[in-house]
């Protein structure tokens, strides 16, 4: 698909400071996708490695990688580069991780381009291990029970706090930008960790998400993913923060208190979940709670991969009676 706009279809964004050792690999992953139309936009926060002379040689073969200099933490890197994308979607993507789908981004634009509804598209990560070789898929239970889409997944996440790998999902970036954290921004989660603060906001804001079952992306856990966005470590404030945020506005919503708006990718208010329709709501949250694999469940953001066979045996069984006591419940 050619575009003959001067914008780029996708925006890959990011920041990096002296991560010259992963910075080719990372984009070299980007360059290889079947979707060619997108420009990378890179925020340098002053490396002093050879970060910069790879980021030349580059922008000197390929227009579409664009990097900037500013001397910034994480979170300000992020915003500034997001500031700085054209495209009609945006892609975060953490320097030191890399795509392994190389479909992904034709995937991603195939869902956004047909179905205005969905906002966002989603799938699987695994991690790189330091030798070289791949350990387990992050949320592996979902090829055997994949998330609700679209609508369905808010209860979903009211229940597991799931949240949207920021390695491999793609947004349109009117939304995007709109809700991911801002310079000075007095939400606390904004300021201790933009990702997951973007996740509460966009679920929270009724936008609609879609997931596909495929392992899209290799994360290469180091010690700098550990680095801050503000000045805490990030797992010190994030999860707290995070589960605050996410059961007060349960709370509200299945009170009654508040009314949840659903919305399409151009922001219109296209259903809502009012008094009525706390009843069903709440027999969904039910269901997922008893028929969701217990990793999901007791801990979403760093799953479990220790459940024995016998409980996937079990799950599969109880997963197909799900099915018929959805359904009767739906009616």
């Amino acid at each position: 698909m050619e575009n003959i706009n001067t914008s780029p279809i996708i925006s890959v964004f990011t920041t990096c400071k002296n991560h010259a050792v992963f910075l080719k690999d990372t984009i070299d992953s980007i360059l290889c996708q079947s979707f060619q139309d997108f420009e990378i936009i890179i925020v340098d926060g002053g490396s002093s490695d050879n970060t910069i002379e790879i980021l030349e040689a580059y922008t000197k073969k390929d227009k579409r990688i664009k990097y900037y200099i500013e001397k910034s933490n994480v979170l300000d890197g992020f915003i500034i580069a997001l500031e700085k994308t054209t495209g009609k979607f945006v892609m975060p993507f953490p320097i030191s991780d890399g795509l392994i789908d190389k479909k992904w981004f034709e995937r991603c634009i195939n869902i956004l381009e047909k179905d205005n509804e969905v906002s966002l598209v989603w799938g699987l990560f695994n991690v790189l291990k330091e030798d070289g070789s791949f350990g387990n898929v992050f949320f592996n239970d979902y090829f055997k029970f994949p998330p609700p889409q679209k609508k369905d997944f808010f209860g979903f996440w009211l229940v597991t706090s799931q949240l949207y790998p920021e390695i491999n999902y793609i947004a349109r970036a009117n939304i995007y930008k709109n809700l991911f954290p801002k310079f000075s921004s007095p939400d606390l989660l904004d300021n201790t960790e933009c990702f997951t603060a973007f996740v509460c906001n966009f679920n929270i804001n009724g936008y609609l998400p879609f997931f596909i079952p495929a392992v899209a992306a290799f994360s290469l856990a180091h010690i700098d993913r550990l680095s801050n966005t503000n000045k805490e470590p990030i797992a010190e404030k994030t999860p707290l923060l995070y589960s605050q945020k996410l059961n007060d506005y349960k709370k509200s919503v299945l009170s009654g208190s508040k009314i949840h708006y659903y919305r399409n990718g151009n922001s219109d208010i296209i259903d809502s979940i009012q008094k009525k329709d706390l009843k069903h709501l709440k027999k969904r949250m039910f269901y997922y709670k008893v028929f969701c694999p217990p990793n999901l469940i007791l801990n979403s953001r760093i799953p479990r991969y220790n459940i024995q066979n016998i409980f996937d045996k079990l799950y599969i069984w109880l997963h197909r009676f799900a099915l018929l006591f959805s359904r009767s419940y739906s009616k």
